[in-house]
């Protein structure tokens, strides 16, 4: 009777209707739909119990700009394949490269020229892999100017370079306006230090120093200062 049962199951299971007809592939913005499933692997027409979905997102986090991936099997005949993407965030160079970064710290790729994203400087660099972590000695500093990055992008600013030291950040907005402050300070103030930004930019002003000091005043000098 369990023979015939698991006959009749193996028999049913194998049968056209589900064999892999559809991927449908969610949250992709750097790649296309083709490219993930190229990544995947998966062969249309194979039985969807034949695949391993595990093997699908190994596959796919093989590639550095994969953060995340999910699979999941549509019976009778899709696989559904939900990915989270790193995102261009960051350029640093190192002997005679230029790698970008996504906003942990990720190497992503190297490139010929900055494709105009932030330039951090100042990091005592290491070494890097492509799709880990990129070594620095000066960590702390170096999360840091990230989180700068990021609370950056989320408030629809555009810094030029950050130059880190160990006691603070010199933020170039323009080549010639720039912005010291200790970096936590400067992530407390962000929705100011915007507002202050874009006032001076409906001035036409592209020059001068901006300071944030501890208590969260910000002042503005003319005068560019050193770095």
């Amino acid at each position: 009777f369990l023979f015939i049962i698991g006959l009749s199951f193996f028999s049913v299971i194998n049968l056209d209707i589900f064999s892999i007809k559809t991927v449908l592939v969610e949250n992709n913005n750097v790649f296309t739909e083709e490219d993930i499933i190229q990544m995947s692997g998966v062969i249309f027409g194979i039985n969807t119990f034949k695949i391993k979905t595990n093997d699908i997102a190994e596959r796919i986090l093989a590639h550095p700009y994969i953060k995340e991936v999910k699979i999941k099997r549509q019976l009778p005949d899709k696989i559904s394949i939900i990915v989270e993407e790193r995102k261009e965030a960051a350029i640093v160079f190192f002997l005679d490269r230029c790698i970008v970064l996504d906003d942990e710290g990720y190497a992503l790729k190297t490139v010929d020229s900055n494709p105009y994203i932030t330039i951090i400087e100042g990091l005592n660099i290491e070494d890097f892999t492509i799709g880990e972590k990129l070594e620095v000695n000066n960590q702390k500093i170096f999360e840091d100017a990230l989180k700068v990055i990021k609370a950056m992008d989320e408030n629809d600013l555009f810094f030029k370079r950050i130059t880190v030291s160990d006691d603070q950040l010199v933020v170039s907005i323009y080549d010639k306006l720039v912005l010291k402050a200790k970096s936590d300070i400067i992530l407390s103030n962000m929705e100011a230090i915007g507002k202050l930004i874009y006032d001076l930019h409906k001035d036409g002003i592209k020059r001068g120093t901006i300071l944030v000091l501890d208590n969260g005043y910000l002042s503005y000098s003319p005068v560019e200062h050193g770095r």
